[in-house]
């Protein structure tokens, strides 16, 4: 239930259409550059500010659309669900 097409998720966080172009563009950028100096992307903000909607569309750019193939995983930890948030079971 933590990936990004998960119908426990349903209806996912997306960003709304027209918003969020410069880091969503910033992300695509950093995912297509094959010389990138680290294989991890930090997106951290306060609560509330996106982080999960953002991070929900580029996993679906990259799942489907011109970019096929592109997405190795997705994974969603939320907070309030006490099964999906625990790391200790992402390892099981």
């Amino acid at each position: 239930g933590a990936s990004h097409d998960a119908e426990q998720r349903f209806p996912p966080p997306n960003c709304y259409p027209g918003t969020r172009i410069q880091v969503l563009e910033i992300l695509k950028t950093w995912i297509n550059n094959d010389d990138r100096s680290t294989s991890i992307y930090w997106i951290y903000g306060a609560a509330g500010v996106g982080k999960s909607a953002v991070a929900q569309t580029i996993s679906e750019t990259f799942a489907q659309g011109t970019a096929t193939g592109c997405l190795a995983a997705s994974f969603f930890f939320p907070h309030a669900d006490s099964a999906q948030n625990n790391l200790f079971l992402f390892f099981i």
